[in-house]
Parts: C-alpha cells; structure tokens; sequence
C-alpha cells in the first residue's frame, strides 16, 4: 500500500458513510493525478485539498468553530500535499535533470 493510500484511509477513519468515503478518495486521488502531471501549481492543489480537508474536519467532528475548522483544515491539506511530494519525489527530481 503507497503512502498515500494509507494516509487516506487513515483520514477517512470515523466516517461511516462508505459513499462519502468514496467521494472524498476519488476527489484525492483525483488532485493527486494533476499534481504528479504537473498541470496545477503546489498552490493551487493546497487550496483544492484545503477545501477537501474542511469537509473532513467538519464531517469528523475535529473542530467546532469556524477558525479551527479552517485551522485544522489546513494542517490536514498540507499534511496530504507532502504525502503528494513524497509519492512523486523520484518523478520530479528525473524530469527535472532530464530535461
């Protein structure tokens, strides 16, 4: 299992709903496929995962307010952003020196 996949369902742990599982691991899978081909920034798939991982943290019942919704929210994005990294590490650095 890559790391990303285990960092999903890791996520997806006290969500009971299996459509909503789905929907969320599709949605990640998705941004994590634009981000290894390169046709988004870093920035744009943070702000992408971000409003993915709001709804987690308010699905979850991690936060109350809305600041730490967006707090948590965050964390959790960048957190799923470096997972990213790290799966496509030998991708990025290849093209790089290759090109």
């Amino acid at each position: 299992m890559t790391s990303l996949q285990a960092k999903i369902l890791s996520i997806l742990s006290g969500i009971d709903e299996a459509s909503i599982r789905i929907e969320i691991s599709k949605t990640i899978f998705y941004l994590f496929e634009i981000y290894r081909s390169g046709r988004a920034s870093d920035e744009d798939i943070l702000q992408d995962l971000f409003e993915v991982s709001k709804t987690i943290v308010t699905l979850k019942g991690l936060a109350v307010t809305p600041e730490e919704i967006q707090q948590k929210g965050m964390e959790l994005a960048k957190d799923l952003l470096n997972t990213f990294k790290v799966n496509c590490l030998y991708r990025r650095v290849a093209s790089k020196r290759h090109a």
